[in-house]
């Protein structure tokens, strides 16, 4: 089963130059590394370059959930364009849809990417396109599990994960290869099947990470 890498630089807070040691760490076959200068044509012919039609094609994405006022939900910070969905504004995960029948699992490592804001359900009921509009993670990862024509799994909380640095680096803000560490996963996580639909049997719930005051994510416990 062919794996598939997609991280964006933003995940972490230094230069992101690991991209063969993450890859074997978690056993892929090819990495992708964007940020936001990176449009997201790049990563859609990375897919299409090495995710054969009607191959079991397995694709991560690794990124930063966005947020508005605390929310979270609001689409992935996920190179130049991101990913969103609103029923009323549009938004960038129909590009998706030239990887149909590529990708056979998708799995989203990222904050909140299925959380509904409570601010969505008002925002998409008035007609009137804003940023609430965007706010609906459960609609967004629906309609990418669909547009992909992939089942997906996806949390509605917090994820915490480890890195480590190398001291000798720090001088040149450089991230060891292969150091990013997801471990368990935290929360709620969710499953949708290739038609979008959500699959209450396969959701599963972890225990839930929190911030502390200096904005940390901390996993209850310690330890990965």
């Amino acid at each position: 089963m062919p794996k598939l890498i997609a991280i964006d630089r933003r995940l972490i807070s230094r230069s992101y130059r690991g991209s063969v040691g993450t890859a074997r760490q978690y056993l892929a076959d090819h990495v992708f590394a964007c940020d936001a200068t990176t449009p997201l044509s790049e990563f859609i012919a990375f897919v299409r370059r090495y995710a054969t039609a009607g191959t079991r094609n397995w694709l991560e994405i690794w990124c930063h959930g966005n947020e508005y006022e605390g929310q979270m939900g609001y689409g992935l910070q996920f190179c130049r364009e991101m990913i969103s969905h609103s029923a009323t504004c549009g938004g960038t995960v129909g590009q998706l849809g030239a990887l149909h029948g590529r990708v056979w699992h998708t799995v989203l490592r990222v904050c909140g990417a299925a959380h509904i804001s409570s601010r969505a359900a008002a925002a998409s009921s008035d007609g009137v396109c804003s940023i609430d509009d965007f706010g609906d993670g459960h609609a967004l990862c629906s309609t990418m599990a669909r547009t992909l024509g992939s089942s997906l799994e996806a949390s509605t909380e917090l994820q915490a994960f480890f890195t480590a640095w190398r001291s000798s680096w720090f001088s040149s803000d450089s991230f060891i290869p292969g150091s990013i560490d997801f471990g368990h996963r935290e929360g709620l996580w969710v499953e949708y099947d290739q038609g979008g639909n959500l699959l209450p049997s396969r959701s599963s719930r972890h225990v839930s990470a929190y911030r502390d005051g200096s904005g940390a994510t901390i996993r209850p416990g310690g330890g990965f």
